[in-house]
Formats: C-alpha cells, sequence, structure tokens
C-alpha cells in the first residue's frame, strides 16, 4: 500500500489535468489559471 501514500498529491494533478482539459472546451478562467500552472509545471520537469 506504499504506492497509495501520494495519493492525495495525485488526485490534485488529476484535478488540475481536468481543469486544463475543460479549458480547452471553453471553461471557467479558474480552471484557466490552473492549467496555466500545470503547464508551467509540466514544462519544467520536461526541461530538467
Amino acid at each position: 500500500m506504499a504506492e497509495h501514500r501520494n495519493s492525495g498529491q495525485e488526485k490534485e494533478e488529476v484535478r488540475k489535468f481536468k481543469n486544463e482539459q475543460r479549458l480547452k472546451k471553453g471553461g471557467s478562467t479558474n480552471a484557466e489559471t490552473e492549467a496555466a500552472t500545470y503547464k508551467t509545471k509540466i514544462c519544467k520537469t520536461f526541461e530538467q
């Protein structure tokens, strides 16, 4: 069960990703802000 230790963090990542997908379909401005933050995180991760 050790793999599930970070499940709370994973759920947060999934929620942000869903907000990003919702934005692509014309979602709320709240989702837009979170999606931008999420994209920045992904870009930094891949640059390293």
